[in-house]
């Protein structure tokens, strides 16, 4: 018998409690998946299924998962786009090889399907090349044209709060420092009934920087995300503490170990000192996270009400780091091959 991990017959769909068993029992093993191959990760897109390939050992032990969204293509009606995000991350040695094999089968069984990305991600270099070698070998290509970013920013959380400010400009330090004279606090969006200010936001940044907006995240799913897996998907707002109800928002910042949301609210009637706090909401960002890790590596996007009319609003895949106002402090580390999406020859059926 093969000492070596198997993946389960089949692909299993969205976030039943059999998934949830799962993955709770690989985080007891050390294995955290990360948050695009989480079953909670299916509630906070729209019109887009989940579809996860569980990896066993042959004594029936877990040692990992893939997964991969569904979505329809506008290439060819009727047929889908998988795509995975984020392999390597975390997935043990020993299981690369497995769930390579599982993601190509993947593409073949599953009806309709076009094309099948896989975005490799890891700090590693050697990672990044063992896992491009063995997609090469299951028949995978590299695409033309990378759908994400390659270099990361990586900012060391392990010094204290006081030295990372100390680290900062002097312009940002004050900025941070100011935000007590200013009728605004910096705390969770921890309540489902901002799910449609969150989207009143996001379309707003669209419309005013003339990119064509899809409605693509369920913000009340992203909320219920990031109340059940503070871990994985971190989201905080910047309110107005002389108002109540649903516009006290003014921006938030979404941290989900990748670049999520773009978006500014329009022009409040105190731009000019509200806008100077924007810098709190990516501080809040990284130092929350700071409390439970050592290192944040990833991005934040974040939306903030602007003085003047904002500048073009970065193209998806192109991240607002949320360490950019740190960059002597920070490293910039060669993080995917997203850069490297692969797409393999698949069967496709009617």
């Amino acid at each position: 018998m093969s000492s070596h991990p198997a993946a389960d017959p089949g692909a299993r769909r969205n976030g039943p409690p059999e998934r949830h068993a799962y993955e709770q029992a690989l985080a007891e093993r050390g294995i955290r998946l990360p948050l695009p191959h989480r079953a909670g990760w299916s509630q906070a897109r729209r019109r887009v299924e989940s579809l996860w390939v569980p990896l066993r050992a042959p004594d029936g032990s877990y040692t990992g998962a893939v997964a991969a969204d569904a979505a329809p293509t506008r290439s060819l009606p009727g047929y889908r786009h998988l795509r995975v995000e984020r392999l390597g991350e975390t997935l043990p040695r020993t299981v690369w090889r497995d769930a390579v094999a599982a993601l190509a089968a993947l593409a073949r069984q599953e009806a309709r399907v076009l094309l099948l990305s896989v975005e490799v991600f890891s700090r590693d270099p050697e990672t990044r090349a063992t896992l491009g070698a063995l997609l090469t070998e299951a028949g995978f290509t590299r695409a033309a044209q990378p759908r994400n970013w390659g270099v990361t920013l990586a900012l060391d959380l392990r010094p204290s709060e006081a030295e990372l400010l100390a680290s900062f400009s002097r312009s940002l330090r004050q900025r941070l420092t100011g935000i007590a004279k200013l009728p605004v606090a910096v705390r969770p969006v921890d309540d489902e009934r901002f799910a449609p200010r969150l989207e009143e936001l996001t379309r707003q940044a669209f419309q005013r920087t003339g990119g064509r907006y899809e409605a693509r995240w369920d913000w009340a799913g992203v909320i219920a995300l990031s109340r059940r897996s503070p871990d994985a998907s971190r989201l905080v707002g910047l309110f107005r503490t002389d108002r109540d109800g649903t516009d006290a928002l003014l921006g938030f910042a979404w941290d989900g170990g990748t670049a999520r949301a773009r978006a500014t609210s329009q022009e409040p009637r105190r731009g000019p000192a509200i806008c100077k706090s924007r810098s709190l909401t990516r501080w809040s960002g990284i130092s929350s996270v700071g409390r439970s890790a050592r290192e944040l590596i990833g991005s934040t996007s974040a939306a903030f009400p602007p003085e003047r009319p904002a500048p073009p609003t970065p193209s998806a895949g192109s991240p607002t780091s949320s360490a950019s106002s740190a960059r002597r402090r920070s490293r910039s580390l060669r993080t995917g091959h997203s850069s490297r999406a692969w797409c393999p020859p698949v069967s496709r059926r009617s």
